[in-house]
């Protein structure tokens, strides 16, 4: 008789609840783009050429690019030397739902120089 209270009771509870939602529609994801800088990851020496005031200057870069947020995203440190030795960073991000990559800078100008 316990028993068969217990299971009346348990299925009266189910027949009570709602029904389970219905997936969620889901963000379209683009993840074509994902690896498209994968290609500078590592330590590098580039030799940069530019046009300044009419004049051609070369100057080194160390450059040292990595991955992170599981690889949606990149983190680039230089030591740039064309007149003075100073840094730059880049990051860059991947967004999934469009498909394009975002990045942003930051560096400091001679002469001051990070450590």
């Amino acid at each position: 008789m316990l028993i068969a209270s217990m299971l009346a009771a348990t299925s009266s509870l189910r027949a009570s609840q709602d029904p389970p939602p219905k997936n969620p529609p889901t963000a379209h994801v683009d993840l074509s783009g994902l690896h498209d800088f994968d290609f500078q990851f590592g330590k590098w020496r580039v030799h940069h050429r530019a046009l300044r005031a009419g004049k051609w200057v070369e100057y080194e870069v160390a450059c040292e690019t990595c991955g992170v947020i599981r690889g949606r995203g990149n983190v680039e440190d230089n030591v740039i030397a064309p007149s003075g030795s100073y840094r730059a960073v880049g990051l860059r991000s991947y967004d999934a739902s469009t498909g394009q990559w975002a990045a942003q800078r930051a560096k400091t100008t001679p002469p001051d120089i990070c450590a």
